[in-house]
């Protein structure tokens, strides 16, 4: 990892941080967010919800990661099966292939 790409703890509080504006809820904030937090199971995102985090998401991290793409996807258990820990290796493994695309080099996930 260099020092351009976050770590993993670091895109779970982005994570953390976008579902809370989705979210908009007081007591949202008393909520601990960690990698096995179900967004559908503990956060209870719904559907419009998701649509505004995939949006939030994109603009946080631009086209280097395409949250859409990825939820089309999934079946639907594992949608809403979906952990912060699932998602944030999803983008980590974006945000590398795009690094190691712009460096020439062999593309690692995404």
């Amino acid at each position: 990892m260099t020092a351009e790409e976050p770590g993993r703890d670091q895109i779970i509080g982005v994570i953390a941080r976008l579902v809370g504006e989705v979210i908009d809820d007081d007591g949202f904030f008393d909520t601990e967010i960690s990698g096995s937090t179900a967004l559908v199971g503990d956060l209870e995102l719904e559907s419009i919800e998701f649509v505004s985090l995939a949006s939030r998401l994109q603009e946080h991290y631009g086209a280097r990661v395409d949250f859409v793409s990825y939820m089309a996807e999934l079946e639907i258990e594992e949608l809403t099966d979906l952990t912060v820990g699932e998602l944030a290796g999803y983008i980590a493994s974006c945000l590398a292939a795009a690094q190691a695309r712009a460096a020439g080099g062999p593309e690692t996930g995404g």
